[in-house]
């Protein structure tokens, strides 16, 4: 069983009291960025206290689960901007915390294409505040592409937000020359729906392939979703051309109900 699935196995109490930290650098041994991220969290530049559990590394890559003693402090820990910085690392990394739900097991990364937008570092920082369980990161080699990944349910919302604002970017825009056709709004919309990667806990994956795989082709072939599964230690990448993939993923859910206990 993955670690998302045993903590998903746990009572409402534990999650009370646990965040999700994404942005966790590979810089240090398992075991020794395990001690850096307790010392942090127990720290008073994080506003954290107590920590119970940390469990880094999960199959979610540079991402770590931190339970601590009180919910206070969980609380207190995603309101704030998290630095990780300590004296064994070369630079500061900045820390995606946001409180912990069943719905992590749903994670989506995807590359976007956001240059119709004018001014990105002001989308970015709007869409951080915006969307504090997302972690967003500009590419570095091309030009206008923002890296996102995060629970797939705030992407759903995410998606909305772009959409939305290509729209009214759209609206304030003149009227095209009559000498030739302008883009559609529908393929500016595309532009910001590049790919989409979704992880499943492999049991998750297995039980649905087994139980009702007649469901999941309906689902994935319904909505031109091309679904290729990568198989790790404990978890599937689904891989999808569109959001569109969040509707056979909300009947996946639906269809493991019975295995969150």
């Amino acid at each position: 069983m993955s670690d998302v699935s045993m903590m998903s196995s746990e009572g409402s109490s534990d999650w009370s009291r646990t965040v999700v930290v994404a942005g966790v650098p590979d810089v240090l041994s398992s075991e020794r960025m395990s001690d850096k991220l307790t010392i942090h969290f127990q720290s008073a530049r994080s506003q954290g206290g107590d920590v119970k559990e940390v469990q880094y590394p999960t199959h979610l890559k540079g991402v770590a689960f931190i339970t601590f003693e009180n919910w206070q402090d969980a609380d207190r820990v995603v309101e704030c901007n998290q630095m990780l910085k300590d004296k064994e690392f070369d630079e500061e990394y900045p820390l995606t915390v946001y409180k912990f739900t069943p719905e992590v097991t749903f994670y989506a990364y995807a590359d976007m294409d956001l240059s119709l937008f004018p001014d990105l570092s002001t989308l970015i920082t709007s869409m951080r505040s915006t969307y504090k369980s997302v972690r967003f990161k500009p590419s570095l080699t091309k030009v206008g592409f923002v890296s996102a990944e995060g629970p797939f349910s705030a992407f759903r919302e995410l998606r909305k937000d772009l959409l939305s604002r290509a729209q009214s970017l759209r609206d304030m825009q003149p009227s095209p020359d009559k000498a030739g056709p302008s883009r559609s709004v529908v393929e500016e919309k595309n532009r910001t729906e590049e790919t989409v990667s979704l992880w499943l806990d492999t049991h998750v994956y297995m039980y649905i392939q087994m139980m009702d795989k007649r469901e999941w082709d309906r689902c994935v072939g319904g909505h031109h979703v091309t679904a290729q599964a990568v198989s790790t230690d404990s978890c599937i990448e689904v891989i999808g051309p569109s959001f569109s993939s969040h509707l056979f993923c909300e009947r996946v859910k639906k269809a493991t109900d019975g295995l969150w206990v």
